[in-house]
């Protein structure tokens, strides 16, 4: 099924441009085209337009990876935390 919306923000091509704000940074309307090796708008159109299925299942599959290495973390943390109660209970002067 071809697309009828290739613009340039949803082209695996396409690198947005950012400025530093305050907080946080901000997206800009434009950015960098890999395929044409320029700047241009994020809505723009071009016939080197491709899918960006690959990075986004790319970039899917680091997120999980990562989460899960949190995950871990957190019950390395949880476990921790348990056997202090459970000492505590036991020995409740700290003898």
């Amino acid at each position: 099924m071809e697309r009828k919306n290739k613009a340039c923000w949803n082209c695996g091509n396409y690198k947005a441009y950012y400025t530093k704000g305050l907080c946080h940074f901000d997206r800009l309307d434009y950015g960098l085209c890999r395929a044409k090796k320029e700047t241009v708008d994020k809505h723009g159109e071009c016939v080197f337009w491709r899918n960006n299925y690959g990075m986004r299942e790319f970039r899917e599959e680091i997120a999980k990876k990562k989460l899960n290495d949190i995950l871990e973390g957190i019950v390395e943390i949880r476990q921790i935390l348990f056997e202090e109660k459970e000492e505590k209970q036991i020995n409740p002067k700290g003898r």
